[in-house]
């Protein structure tokens, strides 16, 4: 990580996170053998040359996204301040987004291959400006609740994911918790995405509810959110995490509201 030169109305600077360089020694090698079995697909069945043909025509698909994403980090950065982050890029754009009224929603996947654990970070921000922002490993994107939006801008992936993921995640919790405590305690209706949080009970879009006291606990399974009951074998609930814009603070909120419950 490394510093920035010039000061930010975000406040001190916190770190500087680099461009994820681009692994290419898969493609590489996939390619080294396309090149190698082609004399193989010239000579034989059409059945064989149109196989070839379609690994070649994914290949080239994947090789170009691989380009385009690799682009996309060229003269980037992300900075953390205390008082939000500013990301540069892809190309002239920068964006800067405060904790205070960030809105973000995120899909961390981990998976198992040859005995060890493959992590990939994808997040959706979408600041003051109402532009959306996605930035992380090139895979699909979470699907975001932000129907106002004005643009969508993907961007490049940056070193150390967990590291910038978790300071978005705990620095949004804990400042925009305290407001929402605050809507809350007014009387008020807090809306994360398709769940609604009320201080007698939490809805849905669909137009279920389930009051608090009903709630025995919340369950984080393979990337669902489940509202379960003590005496009920099925949840009551089930979202997926990355469809609830801010999650941790709608986490923190909920738990608080269903332990005052009990």
């Amino acid at each position: 990580m490394t510093r920035p030169e010039t000061a930010s109305p975000l406040g001190a600077h916190r770190a500087t996170y680099e461009p994820k360089p681009e692994p290419w020694i898969g493609t590489s090698i996939a390619g080294a053998a396309l090149v190698l079995s082609l004399p193989i697909a010239l000579i034989g069945t059409v059945w064989l040359a149109l196989g070839y043909a379609f690994v070649l025509a994914v290949y080239g698909w994947a090789t170009w996204s691989k380009v385009r994403h690799a682009a996309r980090g060229k003269g980037a950065r992300l900075d953390v301040f205390a008082r939000g982050l500013r990301v540069t890029g892809p190309g002239t754009n920068v964006f800067e987004f405060r904790w205070e009224t960030l809105s973000f929603v995120s899909s961390i996947i981990h998976s198992h291959k040859n005995g060890t654990v493959e992590s990939t970070y994808v997040y959706a921000l979408m600041g003051d400006d109402r532009r959306v922002l996605i930035i992380g490993d090139n895979a699909a994107a979470p699907r975001t609740h932000f129907f106002d939006a004005v643009e969508t801008v993907r961007g490049p992936a940056f070193v150390d994911p967990k590291s910038w993921g978790g300071t978005i995640q705990r620095r949004t919790a804990a400042v925009q918790l305290p407001r929402v405590a605050r809507m809350i305690e007014d009387g008020r209706t807090v809306t994360f995405g398709p769940l609604q949080v009320t201080a007698h009970e939490l809805r849905t879009a669909d137009g279920d509810a389930v009051p608090w006291s009903r709630i025995d606990r919340f369950r984080l399974y393979a990337g669902q959110l489940e509202v379960r009951a003590a005496d009920v074998k099925r949840p009551l609930l089930r979202k997926r995490v990355g469809e609830v814009p801010n999650f941790p603070v709608f986490h923190a909120l909920a738990e608080s509201l269903r332990e005052r419950a009990h």
